[in-house]
């Protein structure tokens, strides 16, 4: 088996290399072995799973999550994310798209996007830059608004038979990519949201999540009983040259066994 795993890493290294150059669609996958600045007060995060294609601009991200530790009566009911290409987050507004996933309903999981301040508290939703004042968000788009249908390709909120529960989103990045910002003191030039041969990302996590609405579907207010994260930087991502798998369609079992997975999916499919 060991014999096994060696070689199903060597052959996903050499696929990697030969495809590097002509790839669209980069993969990226997580669970708490990969390390990376983590907790697990907002929900133990099982597993993460997230494609990007480059051409298309089309993202998606997925997140299963566990029980609350030491909190059995709450679970997590939303995150918000940020992601560059490889940096840590720059602390400035004016250079990233934050999502703010709400799965308070499981029939109808909400996604709004602001231009990111650069705090890692989720206020960004209140206050669109990082100084000292209270300036008005940047509110870029929200899921509840009647043209949502040209970016929102998939809202996910689902229970799985173990009791666990996936969150997350597919959509068309480019809006977000190709956005000018309301705020650009920050200095760092925007980028919005996407990925490629590296990821860097923030998450933060809420249990016992308080999400209330504007009527034009921005937020009102965004506040967690508990709050966990998950930041990190540089950290590389896997090319394809096909389409990524759907995310519940895999059996993410990390590491090596991971990559051996969507070796084995790509072979079928070839």
């Amino acid at each position: 088996m060991r014999h096994l795993i060696s070689t199903l890493f060597a052959t996903a290294a050499l696929t990697a290399t030969a495809v590097c150059a002509q790839a669209a669609v980069y993969g990226w996958n997580w669970n708490p072995s990969d390390g990376g600045a983590y907790n697990d007060r907002g929900g133990v995060i099982n597993w993460v799973q997230s494609s990007f294609d480059t051409q298309t601009k089309q993202l998606s991200w997925y997140m299963n999550f566990g029980e609350v530790p030491n909190r059995p009566l709450l679970k997590t009911e939303g995150f918000t994310l940020a992601l560059t290409g490889g940096p840590a987050m720059a602390g400035t507004e004016g250079n990233l798209g934050l999502f703010y996933f709400d799965g308070l309903s499981s029939s109808s999981p909400k996604l709004t996007v602001y231009g990111y301040n650069g705090r890692n508290d989720g206020s960004s939703y209140f206050d669109g830059t990082c100084d000292n004042n209270i300036n008005a968000p940047d509110q870029m788009f929200t899921s509840l608004e009647p043209t949502a249908a040209s970016w929102v390709l998939d809202l996910k909120n689902q229970r799985e038979a173990d009791r666990s529960r996936t969150f997350g989103f597919t959509i068309d990045a480019s809006h977000i990519i190709d956005y000018t910002p309301e705020y650009t003191t920050g200095g760092a030039a925007w980028t919005g949201t996407g990925y490629g041969s590296m990821i860097g990302a923030q998450v933060n996590t809420y249990a016992g999540l308080d999400a209330q609405y504007y009527t034009n579907g921005y937020l009102k207010k965004w506040q967690g009983g508990k709050e966990g994260s998950l930041s990190l930087a540089y950290r590389p991502t896997l090319p394809y040259t096909n389409p990524v798998p759907e995310p519940a369609s895999l059996l993410l079992l990390g590491g090596g066994l991971g990559i051996a997975g969507l070796i084995r999916r790509r072979r079928k499919s070839a």
